[in-house]
């Protein structure tokens, strides 16, 4: 059902943004290149909320509206950045129910790679803890062993070549350090909430571990402050759907929580 409304939702988006884009006399492509990637980043807002809180269908839908006033007032977001995060969310999880595959792990670190080359500096050294989480967590993906020194190497070579390339610290204010914050305080509630709860994988019956749902959400929100660290503000502007996938989530349960203490009083 749930996926079922997120693709009504997306359309909707979609429809809607491309028609007021052309009634305020934006050209075609113009309009619809916008609304594409408004509606892009509403449907990743969705998936990156599926993969760090599994259990509960509908805490998924709460940051969206967010998602959708950014990308109207800001435009849309690095939407191959953040489809990074989803892959990666997905690894961890394991939400899918399945191992990788020796083809998935080396798109993985092909991405990666031209990620790391473009900018997003973290991308490499965050795949090398991806591919340790994966290889040791179960159920283990022991082939994930072979790629971790490899991501490594490929960091310490392209780094050492790009080197004067990568800003650092670029706009990080005290703004920003309240995001980080509020971002490590919402990964802490989600992991209290989700520690012990199971549900079966998309494609597999098998319970899936708390652990690695834990995993997933303190994983995808380092990668977040690392970016937010090495280039502020920019990154907020990169990045705002996967942290309202995290406050959309953390407000579901925090209203969870408050119903349950209404219920026992």
């Amino acid at each position: 059902m749930t996926n079922r409304l997120i693709a009504v939702i997306t359309a909707v988006v979609l429809a809607a943004v491309l028609a007021v884009w052309l009634i305020i006399g934006q050209p075609f492509l113009d309009s619809l290149f916008f609304a594409a990637g408004t509606a892009v980043s509403v449907f990743l807002t969705w998936s990156i909320t599926r993969e760090i809180d599994p259990p509960n269908d509908w805490s998924a839908f709460v940051g969206l509206p967010f998602t959708l006033v950014a990308a109207l007032f800001y435009g849309f977001p690095a939407l191959v950045v953040l489809f990074f995060i989803l892959l990666v969310a997905r690894t961890i999880s394991g939400t899918t129910g399945l191992k990788l595959t020796l083809f998935d792990s080396s798109v993985l670190l092909v991405f990666g790679v031209i990620l790391f080359t473009s900018g997003v500096v973290t991308g490499l050294p965050f795949l090398v803890i991806v591919f340790i989480i994966d290889s040791f967590v179960e159920p283990a993906n022991r082939r994930q062993l072979y790629f971790a020194p490899v991501a490594l190497v490929l960091f310490f070579v392209t780094y050492a070549s790009l080197y004067e390339q990568y800003p650092y610290m670029i706009g990080f204010t005290i703004y920003t350090g309240i995001i980080t914050l509020l971002l490590i305080g919402a990964t802490l509630f989600l992991a209290i909430r989700t520690g012990k709860v199971t549900v079966p994988g998309d494609k597999s019956e098998q319970p899936l571990n708390p652990r690695r749902i834990q995993l997933a959400q303190a994983t995808i929100a380092i990668f977040i402050i690392g970016e937010l660290f090495l280039k502020g503000n920019i990154s907020l502007y990169m990045l705002y759907p996967a942290g309202f996938a995290y406050l959309g989530a953390a407000l579901y349960h925090l209203v969870m929580l408050v119903k349950e203490a209404r219920g026992r009083g």
